[in-house]
């Protein structure tokens, strides 16, 4: 699948974490599960230890995809749907835009992508789809994050848009607090945005 970690990739916009038990375990779709007599799983956990968590977290970071801030936490796999550092996106030209990492925490570094991506409706629909009033199920190329970008500068004249700006995710080392809540705790790889649209809809 192509990705576009700057902004949202599998949607969430944003990556969301859940305390289960201090269980450092990586929760996809592929993990839960129901029984006959409606126990729900976890992987290995069962919901009928619940009584023993004290507190349930969620977190939630707008504007930020999960490869972005959380491709790279652990290796792609069955289990965690991470980056593969061969993702890519075409830009207008139709020359692909691989994913990538400047290293460093600068705060030009941490601010990738600068200018921000677009959020508006439209704006997502095209990156998702492609174009900005998809078909009526169609379904989603995820290739037009990079030319989204780019089209931002009609709007924004006096900024400057870099197409790799919006292909750029961080790693661990460099987003620590947050990936040791994820490795200590959970992480939901597949919790998806009820629209693809702005922050509040979603809230």
């Amino acid at each position: 699948m192509a990705s576009k970690p700057g902004g949202m990739v599998r949607l969430p916009p944003s990556p969301s974490m859940i305390a289960s038990e201090g269980h450092g375990h990586a929760i996809s779709k592929a993990h839960i599960r129901a029984s006959e007599n409606g126990v729900v799983s976890i992987g290995c956990l069962h919901m009928g230890s619940l009584q023993k968590i004290d507190h349930i977290v969620v977190l939630m970071l707008e504007n930020r995809s999960f490869d972005s801030l959380l491709g790279t936490l652990y290796p792609k796999s069955d289990s965690f749907e991470g980056l593969t550092g061969n993702e890519q996106n075409p830009d207008a030209s139709g020359t692909p835009v691989v994913v990538w990492n400047s290293p460093g925490t600068d705060e030009t570094t941490m601010r990738i992508p600068n200018p921000d991506p677009g959020e508006l409706w439209t704006d997502i629909n095209m990156q998702l789809f492609g174009n900005s009033v998809p078909a009526p199920g169609q379904r989603p190329s995820m290739d037009g994050f990079v030319q989204n970008y780019l089209a931002q500068q009609q709007l924004n004249p006096q900024q400057t848009y870099d197409p790799k700006s919006v292909m750029h995710y961080f790693a661990p080392a460099q987003v620590p607090v947050l990936s040791q809540l994820a490795q200590k705790f959970a992480v939901c790889d597949h919790w998806f945005a009820s629209a693809p649209c702005q922050t509040w809809p979603n809230r």
